[in-house]
């Protein structure tokens, strides 16, 4: 199994140990591990950044549980300072966050019905909000709306349904650049189209653009 592959990027044994929760949380849980209900909890927002022609890109912050927050902590935080530093950064990336990125972030984007395949999620941070471990991408999603309406669907959903994504109740969607760009948003507690089974509660972002102003 290619987990121990990774693994053995960990020369101390103890290290070893340490590490292995946070792996297993990403290589078992997306599509090896089918589970009947979440054991990971992400409270979830989106920021949509426009230039002059559309929407560029879609930055996502994820707020972690306490419970892998303070694994997070334990294991990258080395100095104990209560911040991540650029190399704590850097590990993380490398250890948990390539990981995701095998998986596209978990992330689903529709454009115009369409099924939209970003290449991949860049312009990682980790940071502490309080007591909680935050994450935070920028998913590449150009979108030309010079002239014509565009539907933008968007929302993040584990099908092993070991990690529950929910919308942020505090800055749940905004937007950045592009003030010539018509935009506005309806969030909806049910995806159209497909059952997903195990979420009480699934949200959709759901994006008009409507050309210049």
């Amino acid at each position: 199994m290619k987990i121990f592959h990774v693994l053995l990027k960990y020369a101390n044994f103890k290290r070893v140990i340490i590490i292995l929760p946070l792996v297993l949380l990403f290589f078992l849980s997306a599509k090896l591990l089918p589970s009947s209900h979440p054991h990971l909890f992400i409270d979830y927002s989106a920021h949509f950044v426009f230039d002059d022609a559309g929407l560029t890109g879609i930055k996502v912050k994820w707020v972690f549980d306490e419970f892998f927050s303070i694994t997070v902590r334990d294991d990258f935080d080395t100095n104990k300072n209560s911040q991540f530093e650029k190399r704590e950064i850097s590990e993380i990336r490398s250890s948990i966050f390539k990981n995701i990125q095998q998986y596209d972030c978990y992330t689903y984007i529709y454009i115009d019905g369409e099924f939209f395949k970003f290449k991949k999620a860049k312009n990682f941070t980790a940071y502490y909000q309080g007591d909680k471990v935050v994450f935070e991408f920028l998913i590449p999603c150009e979108v030309k709306a010079l002239g014509k309406e565009v539907e933008i669907r968007f929302f993040m959903y584990d099908e092993t349904i070991f990690v529950a994504f929910t919308l942020s109740s505090v800055n749940t969607v905004s937007f950045e650049g592009g003030q010539n760009i018509k935009r506005e948003y309806t969030i909806y507690d049910k995806v159209s189209g497909k059952s997903y089974k195990g979420q009480e509660r699934l949200q959709e972002i759901f994006v008009i653009l409507s050309g210049v102003k």
